[in-house]
């Protein structure tokens, strides 16, 4: 995108900022009152920003991930129904990293109930 500047604006810049010279300096140069250089500097710097602002904001745009449709569907299994299966991994995965002196963790899960709660216990050898 190209920003047009008229000529007035495009010598304020090319002035201060590749020539490097000061306000008063081009106010002899343009005739121009240093109040009217200083707002026309002043609208050159926004338009600039305002310009930059924008190739980021598009360049930003191409990175983000466009979002995609969910389509959700029910468990094949209700968590009740899988938690039996659970715990007994639970249980075997305690088991194996708990076999030591000081005793071992047990799982105890009430089938009767149905619940989703399990009985921890800890017993010594």
């Amino acid at each position: 995108m190209y920003t047009n500047l008229n000529s007035k604006k495009e010598a304020i810049l090319l002035g201060v900022g590749l020539q490097h010279k000061t306000f008063d300096q081009l106010e002899k140069e343009l005739e121009l009152p240093v109040g009217q250089l200083l707002g026309l500097f002043n609208r050159i710097t926004r338009k600039v920003v305002q310009h930059l602002n924008s190739v980021v904001e598009a360049a930003i745009e191409g990175e983000i991930v466009k979002q995609k449709d969910v389509h959700m569907e029910p468990l094949a299994k209700s968590l009740n129904q899988d938690l039996p299966r659970t715990l007994a991994n639970i249980y075997h995965l305690i088991y194996k990293t708990t076999q030591s002196d000081l005793g071992m963790i047990q799982i105890v899960y009430r089938k009767r109930d149905m619940e989703p709660a399990a009985i921890f216990r800890y017993q010594r050898r």
